[in-house]
């Protein structure tokens, strides 16, 4: 089982060995079928419009983060993590059901990068004190 911990915070515009840029863009389906070729359709979270868009990217292409709408009323944006196994799921959803400590009150609205090996995401959210906060994300993946 994968182990997720929220390890402390630090300012945006960090750069991590593999943190590869990625495009907005959409699917017909939200779990797309095992790829054919070069692209992959990533999909979106549930519960808003159909928008996601990727931020970064392991350096084998198995782990991808990035943020997706998730309310249509406020255009709440969410993170999101996505591997061929699982899909597209919510970041902070995912580190919770995993055994991560200190996300209580926080919303995680946007996973900006990855490093290289796909352990480490890197972010930005809303602490519980109402205020934009980075954060770092320890993710052991099988």
């Amino acid at each position: 089982m994968p182990k997720f911990l929220i390890v402390g915070v630090l300012a945006l515009g960090v750069a991590l060995s593999g943190c590869g840029g990625g495009g907005g863009g959409s699917s017909a389906s939200p779990n797309p079928p095992p790829p054919s070729g070069d692209f992959i359709p990533l999909g979106d979270l549930a519960g808003g419009d159909f928008r996601s868009s990727a931020t970064g990217v392991s350096d084998d292409g198995t782990v991808v983060v990035g943020v997706s709408q998730a309310d249509d009323v406020n255009q709440t944006r969410e993170a999101f993590i996505w591997t061929q196994a699982a899909g597209m799921q919510s970041l902070r959803e995912l580190l919770i059901a995993n055994g991560a400590q200190g996300l209580d009150n926080w919303a995680l609205r946007e996973a900006r990068g990855i490093s290289a090996d796909g352990r480490w995401v890197v972010g930005y959210g809303i602490n519980p004190s109402g205020f934009e906060e980075g954060f770092l994300a320890n993710i052991s993946l099988p």
